[in-house]
């Protein structure tokens, strides 16, 4: 497993993380992307979260987190997900608002489960989703209040797949060149 590490560090030496100052103001500057895994975890089933906050096209905060709950489908685990993603874009949002680094438009979250969208825009609880815990809701309150847009993403094209997922070589490759230029 160290060799493995080593590899990587010396495959990847030359990639670096560049954030450049804008003069303008940027149309979308924040957008957060969020995935989950469901049961991955083999000893107690719970479901692993990811995101990652790009600010100016440069990821600026990122995390994978086993699940606190088990996830009873994949539409929870990706609304828990994007529930853990939204209380990082709001913190995120305020850290932003107190550096000055105000932006035109709305921040925005993108998630690649369509049925958690669904969750997110229809506040009327369903029959089947009445068990998922009041405190996951929180994205719904956000949402409502019009503290960002909610977009699907394809799961090709997601880059917090990398939390989430063991990917293979093209895949991969894909994905990191998202996170650096």
């Amino acid at each position: 497993m160290a060799k493995n590490v080593l590899r990587y560090l010396a495959g990847t030496s030359d990639r670096r993380l560049t954030y450049h100052r804008q003069k303008q103001p940027v149309l979308c500057p924040l957008s957060v992307y969020s995935d989950a895994s469901f049961a991955n975890s083999l000893s107690d089933r719970r479901s692993f979260s990811g995101f990652v906050a790009f600010y100016l096209g440069c990821p600026i905060a990122w995390s994978c987190a086993k699940q606190p709950v088990v996830a009873l489908s994949t539409t929870e685990a990706e609304y828990i997900a994007l529930t853990s993603a939204t209380q990082s874009l709001t913190w995120i949002q305020q850290l932003l608002a107190d550096l000055r680094c105000q932006s035109t438009t709305k921040p925005t979250l993108l998630g690649d489960n369509v049925s958690s969208h669904y969750l997110t825009r229809n506040a009327s609880l369903h029959r089947r989703s009445k068990h998922i815990d009041v405190r996951f809701h929180y994205i719904r309150e956000q949402y409502e209040s019009g503290k960002f847009n909610l977009e699907f993403v394809s799961g090709k094209n997601n880059p917090a797949d990398l939390f989430t997922k063991a990917l293979q070589g093209e895949h991969l490759s894909y994905l990191i060149s998202m996170y650096f230029h």
